[in-house]
């Protein structure tokens, strides 16, 4: 990373600056060619942490013939909120990116 890199939606190295932005980016994540509709459909509070519940269909040619046509949900922890799409403008924001980066892959 140097002066000049960017973060963007998707990169490993993004993070969401907004709950609509982690709203986006865990729809992003959980959506494939086996998962239709992904969709977040509010909050729940679980063990003391508000946590977004995240719903979907199974497509009809999933691999698993078990889970054809039936509905999927996972409770996903919202992230701390962080910068959103940003430009490194200085070594120190290169070394910042890096920094995330070695997060996102942790």
């Amino acid at each position: 990373f140097t002066i000049g890199s960017a973060c963007k939606k998707g990169d490993i190295h993004y993070t969401p600056s907004n709950l609509k932005d982690v709203e986006e980016d865990v729809i992003r994540f959980w959506s494939d060619e086996n998962r239709k509709n992904v969709r977040c459909e509010g909050f729940l509070e679980h063990n003391g942490v508000e946590q977004l519940v995240i719903k979907w269909e199974y497509t009809d040619d999933m691999p698993n013939e078990n889970l054809r046509g039936t509905t999927g949900e996972v409770l996903q922890y919202i992230p701390e909120l962080g910068r959103g799409e940003w430009v490194a403008k200085t070594m120190e924001d290169a070394k910042q990116m890096a920094m995330d980066f070695c997060r996102g892959i942790s």
